[in-house]
């Protein structure tokens, strides 16, 4: 795209953020002139089902807290993606995956909510009030199951219904710290057509979506479809200043450059120290070596890893309905969507402790002293570091597949009293297969540094510069592995009206469901073994679970205004036992501009199948980390060995909810609604580990947790080899804050309508075991969001703004700077049925807070990278 053109855009863009964020309170004060409208006319409503409750009602506000989003809601946050509109919550906090940032590497290209920053794993993600297939690949720690977010096709989304306490009891497992229940389209007639394509202004993220929307209705029969495709450009972490070094020291930071660099940096015994060359060489000689310091062996990994990965989605949605009577209706859903995601790491590297080879003192990855590029007349075993840049980037070249199919039939029970029925069965799953192009072998590549024969020369690997491209191919092959989680459901249903009392009729909803879990990561024969340089090694995992499963709410209204809600689920699953759980919720409204509620409610999370069935498994750190016994190194990823425990129990949690809402009804603020509700969440027998940086720092006290290596001639402590770090019941947390909500909607005679809407979480205490960690560690104060929205005529601008607290950094050194990323868009509708959008995300270009301790500079567990983008989005009605 015209960078010029990008720039001009971007600047009118900025002035629209501005007028956006500045004209909200001189046109609130103007509201007093807004038109009065008609008196609607009596009407009956239709009771629906809200989130968090399985009984229809008419009342929107019950006495759960569910926060609502429409369609209309997520395009003006101007995100392309659900995931990335649901990640500015500010009810989200800690660590979440994001396509954008290196905290994925199990799950590349993934994306996650964390609702309250009690895991990604403890929120419950619904399809049209039913459970999908999580993301097979596990997430973080490679155990995790967690819903992939962006799985969802955004131009198939009707509204989205956030339950901001606990669900458990309504809805089983996983119901934790919330429930987001997405709600796709059921009800469409017409055809829209959507085009948008985007790029940032100073690099080439180019990024491109199509969507159609079909749908048509009678009498008896409806019918939806939706097919989607989106396609986006990669950002390499050197495009950007804030991501294109490793070595952060004058910013403040450490210097994470890696010793496994190029050319290699070895230790040479004879000689007693480490030694590298000044500039790869082939066939070096003993003068050309120098000895290793910070200006030589070190590696830049950022300047050849991806920021953002390349990614390619489409797929497609159906739903049908047919009436066979007014008491009897079949339903059918029919999805399958595709990801597929690239993403640049840095090419292998080589701890040659940590590899198997043929050292005859070490069994270590060795370079022989017959060896063309090693002058030293000795085998180099002990200790040596390299990057394989020879064989290039290792590329994590990922295809997620999600098909789901829902059938069901439902109805109305004929002289009932309002009682109505479901029975669906839902199969759906997720397979994800990994290539892993660029991955090198220990057993190949120890074969190239001894010598192997090609074409009848024989060539040697080098790793302190280039080498014949025959060999670089023969150790470098793709590593492919994949996974699959399945789901199976059958579930029926059956709600109505028990009985007439005073203040209104007492509402019963009950039902069960029995599903099946199958869950199968399959890993490489050479990860299996341990074969891979730089790579994690483990065994395959399966597993299966059945769960049955029964609930129950009653909802009465003991007097005018005041409605009690009591619910109850039980499950019994075939691993590890039964769950039941209660939830009792009461709202009171003494008047029509005021609103009470309370809850009370206990949920579950049971154990996710890969933590009771994966073997032992080797991975290394998630950052470089710095080791106390041996300050003078340089901070390095650390292989970890962990594994799972059938013996694992679920996790318990308790929670509280109160609030107020007031609606005045005051003409002059008429359309004001503020929301104020405190929330509590106290956890016990959390799955956890201790860390690899807490075990570090407390080794002496925990025996056997760091496996090191012999110490060299003159050392205390020798490097280490690895750290044992395995899960089991043993944390519990307190979780405490205050969400709070003003919303402003009116209509002026002249400037035309406005909405305002400004949320925003408070974290006062995040306590894990004994040590409150709120406002520090991903755990900032504050998240808030603000949202402006105005349209007259066929005109129509909204600012969006996310704002993520400070939080003191995991160095303890001063404060993360808060972040505040704000997207405007300007829409005009005066081309017949056609809408066009200009719109900006990040309009004012920041970059992400400076992070000390991350080896990137920035924190990619909870801020955004994305620069300054523009975009253009066309919408018809034809």
């Amino acid at each position: 795209m015209n960078k010029s053109l990008l720039q001009a855009a971007s600047s009118a863009l900025r002035l629209t953020a501005l007028f956006g964020l500045t004209v909200g309170i001189a046109s609130a004060q103007s509201s007093s002139t807004q038109n009065q409208t008609k008196k609607d006319e009596p009407q009956k409503l239709e009771a629906y089902e809200v989130t968090g409750s399985r009984i229809k009602r008419i009342d929107s506000e019950g006495p759960n807290p569910v926060a609502a989003f429409t369609q209309e809601d997520l395009t003006i946050s101007g995100y392309g993606t659900v995931g990335e509109a649901l990640r500015s919550m500010p009810m989200v906090s800690g660590s979440s995956l994001m396509p954008n940032g290196s905290n994925n590497s199990f799950t590349p290209g993934a994306s996650t909510v964390n609702m309250r920053g009690l895991g990604n794993n403890n929120v419950l993600v619904l399809l049209n009030g039913r459970r999908a297939a999580p993301l097979s690949s596990p997430g973080f720690n490679g155990l995790q199951t967690v819903f992939d977010l962006d799985s969802i096709p955004a131009g198939a989304v009707e509204a989205i219904e956030v339950l901001k306490d606990g669900g458990s009891a309504i809805y089983g497992s996983d119901a934790v710290s919330g429930v987001i229940n997405v709600k796709l389209k059921k009800n469409y007639s017409g055809l829209t057509t959507n085009v948008e394509i985007g790029n940032t202004v100073k690099t080439d993220s180019l990024e491109k979506s199509f969507s159609v929307v079909a749908g048509a209705s009678d009498a008896k029969n409806s019918i939806v479809a939706v097919v989607d495709w989106k396609e986006r450009n990669s950002i390499k972490d050197h495009d950007y200043n804030f991501s294109s070094q490793a070595n952060t020291t004058a910013l403040g930071g450490d210097d994470f450059r890696s010793y496994a660099g190029f050319p290699a940096l070895a230790y040479v015994p004879s000689l007693g120290d480490y030694y590298t060359l000044a500039a790869p060489k082939a066939n070096p000689t003993r003068n050309d070596f120098v000895v290793a310091d910070v200006s030589h062996g070190t590696y830049n990994f950022q300047n050849v890893t991806d920021l953002a990965p390349a990614t390619r989605k489409y797929g497609f949605y159906t739903r049908g309905r047919h009436d066979f009577n007014p008491n009897i209706y079949a339903f059918t859903e029919v999805s399958f969507r595709r990801t597929r995601t690239t993403i640049d790491a840095a090419p292998a590297p080589v701890f040659s402790y940590s590899e198997n080879g043929t050292g005859p003192n070490t069994g270590a990855l060795t370079i022989p002293s017959w060896n063309p590029n090693n002058p030293f007349g000795e085998n180099l075993e002990d200790e040596w570091y390299a990057r394989l840049v020879s064989a290039g980037n290792r590329i994590n070249d990922v295809t997620s597949d999600s098909p789901r199919v829902l059938v069901g039939l439902g109805g109305e029970i004929p002289g009932s009293n309002n009682w109505t029925w479901e029975s669906g069965y839902v199969y759906s799953s997720n397979e994800t297969s990994n290539l892993n192009r660029g991955t090198v072998f220990d057993d190949l590549y120890q074969k190239a540094l001894n010598g192997v024969t090609i074409g009848g020369t024989t060539l040697y690997a080098n790793p302190f510069g280039p080498e014949d491209p025959r060999v670089t191919a023969y150790y470098t092959h793709e590593n492919p592995n994949s996974s699959e989680f399945e789901l199976r459901t059958w579930d029926i249903s059956a709600s109505g009206d028990l009985f007439q009392l005073p203040a209104g009729a007492v509402g019963l909803a009950v039902g069960g469901e029995v599903r099946t879990e199958d869950f199968k990561n399959i890993r490489s024969k050479d990860e299996i073994a341990g074969n891979v340089i730089g790579g994690s090694e483990g065994a395959s995992v399966w597993g299966t679970r059945r769960v049955n499963a029964a609930y129950a709410e009653i909802s009465v209204p003991i007097v005018k205004g005041l409605q009690a809600q009591v619910a109850g689920r039980t499950e019994h699953y075939s691993d590890f036992g039964s769950a039941t759980k209660p939830k009792v919720a009461v709202s009171y409204r003494p008047t029509p501009w005021l609103l009470l509620r309370t809850s009370f409610g206990q949920s579950f999370l049971a154990p996710n199948l890969s933590y009771l069935y994966t073997s032992q498994v080797t991975q290394f750190s998630s950052s470089s980390l710095k080791d106390p016994k041996r300050p003078n190194d340089a901070p390095r990823q650390i292989q970890t060995k962990s594994g799972g425990n059938p013996a694992l129990q679920p996790e318990e949690t308790d929670t509280i909810y109160a609030g107020v809402q007031f609606e005045p009804t005051l003409p002059a603020l008429k359309g004001l609604s503020v929301s104020i509700d405190a929330f509590q969440f106290k956890q016990t027998q959390l799955i956890s580990q201790l860390g690899e940086s807490f075990i570090l720092k407390n080794e002496d006290t925990l025996p056997g947790k760091v496996i090191r290596n012999a110490p060299a001639a003159g050392e205390t402590y020798g490097t280490i080899n690895y750290i044992i770090d395995t899960y089991d019941n043993i944390d519990e947390q307190t979780y405490r804050g205050v969400d709070v909500e003003v919303a402003y909607d009116f209509k002026t005679s002249r400037l035309g309508r406005f909405r305002f809407v400004a949320s925003g979480t408070y974290l006062s205490e995040f306590k894990l075991n004994s040590t409150d960690y709120a406002g520090t560690y991903n755990q900032p104060r504050w998240r808030s969001v603000f949202s402006t929205t105005w349209s007259k005529g066929n005109w129509s601008a909204a600012v969006y703004a996310n704002y993520i607290g400070t939080f003191e950094n995991y160095n303890e050194v001063g404060d993360m700077s808060s972040q505040i990323i704000i997207n405007p868009q300007v829409s005009y509708t005066g081309f017949g049925r056609t809408k066009i959008t200009l719109g900006a995300r990040n309009v004012f270009d920041r970059n992400p807070p400076f992070d000390s301790s991350a080896s990137t500079g920035w924190d990619s567990d909870i801020h955004e990278s994305e620069k300054q983008f523009v975009y253009l989005r066309v919408s018809k009605d034809w």
